[in-house]
């Protein structure tokens, strides 16, 4: 009788587990607060009402034309924008997953100390743009993936501290809007494809501290200080290579 007691104990224990950790989609529908739970529906942005705000382990969908503002500090599962979101304050947004700014999106914060902690990776679609008021905080621990949408569009990148710690790889166009906007570290260096445009006509000055291979297109500088900081990390040793060349005004 205690055996099987343990057994259907055992059992229960773990039907509660899969309950508690099994994700849910939210979909913040309307402008508004993260911590407000009207602003939220489950399924789809016209889904039913949620009546509670997203857990650690659930999925945040940002619908077209919202801007969702997070005043506090949050932990999500993955993160999908097709409209703005933005980081107030000083706060942290902890993704366990990763991060998707779709054609349209934007991804922005107000303070030097807020920061998005993405443990995976951080996909940037053409038409996307990462661009704060003061310069914000992203690192993402998995890789970056700049993908194409349509011909035309861009993946801009403004005032933001952005550390990469695996391999950015720029399949669509990636571009940087402002110079001397915060610090852009690549440490696990960048690879461009032959679909794949880099370009920093204004002069950012990036820190890249692995290989740079370029099957694409390397744009380079025609203002800012334009500086590229290569092997910032001890022991590292740039490789550059690919069917292309690359120009670097100033290497440091």
């Amino acid at each position: 009788m205690k055996k099987m007691n343990k057994i259907i104990g055992a059992i229960l224990f773990l039907i509660l587990i899969n309950f508690q950790i099994k994700s849910a989609d939210y979909y913040a529908f309307v402008n508004g607060n993260y911590n407000n739970p009207g602003i939220w529906r489950i399924g789809s942005c016209n889904g039913p009402l949620a009546g509670s705000i997203p857990g650690i382990t659930d999925n945040v969908y940002v619908c077209a034309g919202v801007n969702l503002n997070v005043p506090l500090n949050v932990t999500a599962n993955n993160v999908y924008v097709y409209g703005t979101l933005s980081l107030d304050g000083n706060r942290t947004f902890t993704v366990s997953g990763s991060i998707y700014l779709f054609n349209g999106s934007r991804l922005t914060g107000n303070n030097i100390n807020g920061t998005f902690n993405i443990s995976n990776n951080l996909y940037i679609y053409d038409g996307c743009e990462i661009n704060g008021t003061a310069t914000f905080n992203i690192n993402v621990n998995g890789n970056l993936y700049n993908e194409p949408t349509i011909a035309g569009y861009q993946s801009k990148i403004g005032r933001c501290d952005i550390t990469v710690t695996g391999v950015t790889y720029i399949n669509g166009y990636f571009i940087f809007t402002i110079s001397a906007a915060g610090n852009k570290r690549f440490n696990g260096g960048i690879v461009i494809s032959n679909t794949g445009t880099f370009d920093n006509t204004v002069g950012e000055d990036p820190f890249i501290n692995d290989d740079i291979v370029n099957n694409g297109i390397w744009i380079g500088c025609t203002g800012g200080n334009c500086v590229y900081t290569l092997g910032n990390i001890a022991g590292r040793i740039i490789d550059i290579s690919g069917a292309n060349p690359i120009t670097l005004s100033t290497i440091i």
